[in-house]
């Protein structure tokens, strides 16, 4: 017997589309900003409200679009590095 090759890898990006769907979708409804999050290398305003949750401090990096659930969004604290989660708005 032969060794089974593998399958041939999905020509391009796969998860490109569905976060531009979902940033679009988010974008319309209102949501704030989805389409520039990713645009901006992840970056929120601090003026938004979002403190860590460790230090407090306003100085945080969003990192994911999706946490361990859907409706959480990744974000990293750029002052004491660690990261957390909130419910997406």
């Amino acid at each position: 017997m032969g060794a089974v090759e593998p399958d041939p890898a999905p020509a391009g990006p796969v998860n490109e589309r569905p976060a531009r769907e979902a940033d679009a979708a988010h974008a319309r409804s209102g949501g704030a900003d989805a389409a520039q999050g990713r645009a901006a290398g992840g970056s929120r305003d601090p003026s938004d409200g979002l403190r860590c949750p460790w230090c407090g401090a306003d100085d945080v990096e969003r990192i994911g679009a999706f946490g361990a659930q859907l409706m959480s969004e990744q974000y990293l604290c750029r002052a004491c590095r660690s990261p957390f989660e909130r419910v997406r708005k």
